[in-house]
């Protein structure tokens, strides 16, 4: 039997937020399920997912800026 999961727990295992969880379930790349208000996914593919996410962009702190 499959392990669902809510966006809430998905974005914690991520490291990401709930909002980008949900933009990526909605655009497609991420498979989850709406049931009732709640999406939930399958651990399976977030597992899937986690393998082939894409790298976090680095942010230009203050170190960036120093070194221009």
């Amino acid at each position: 039997m499959p392990v669902l999961l809510t966006v809430g727990q998905g974005a914690k295992r991520l490291k990401r937020s709930s909002t980008l969880i949900y933009r990526w379930v909605s655009e497609g790349r991420l498979r989850g399920q709406k049931y009732g208000h709640a999406v939930l996914i399958d651990e399976r593919d977030l597992a899937r997912f986690e393998k082939d996410a894409p790298e976090r962009r680095k942010r230009g702190g203050r170190d960036a800026k120093r070194k221009r």
